[in-house]
């Protein structure tokens, strides 16, 4: 992922430093290939900077390379027309989360969120009744 940002007073050419951000301007244009925090893109944009974030698609999304926000965008972005090929790309983000970064509060976010079955598919699995198998035995727990 890489930001372009241009300043709104064209030819600037300095350094400068937003927080713990610092950006290099040549010829009113600063590149980081760091992503800069929502709150710094709002304070730039309301200051009449112009800035644009571009994601580089060198091979299948990577989790790791992203924000946990960035990664939520990717999954709602996904198309479920294919609810096999959308529940395999969620399954494939989830296991390189897991494998990498292992962030707790994406994984969380991540579980159950399997693409809606087509029109007029029934339901499949444990439907929540209490019951397992053919044994009509209640699930344990300290809740009963």
């Amino acid at each position: 992922m890489s930001t372009k940002i241009t300043s709104p007073v064209k030819g600037y050419s300095e350094r400068t430093v937003f927080g713990p951000t610092a950006l290099q301007f040549n010829d009113g244009v600063a590149e980081s290939d760091e992503p800069l925090s929502e709150g710094l893109k709002a304070y730039l944009e309301g200051r009449g900077y112009t800035v644009e974030t571009t994601v580089e698609h060198d091979g299948p999304f990577n989790p790791a390379k992203h924000s946990v926000a960035d990664v939520r965008a990717y999954l709602d972005g996904l198309d479920s027309s294919d609810p096999d090929a959308h529940d395999a790309e969620v399954r494939r983000i989830f296991e390189a989360e897991t494998a990498g970064k292992n962030r707790s509060t994406l994984l969380e976010s991540i579980a159950g969120t399997p693409a809606d079955p087509p029109a007029g598919t029934p339901p499949t699995g444990d439907q929540g009744d209490g019951n397992q198998g053919d044994s009509g035995q209640q699930k344990g727990g300290d809740d009963q």
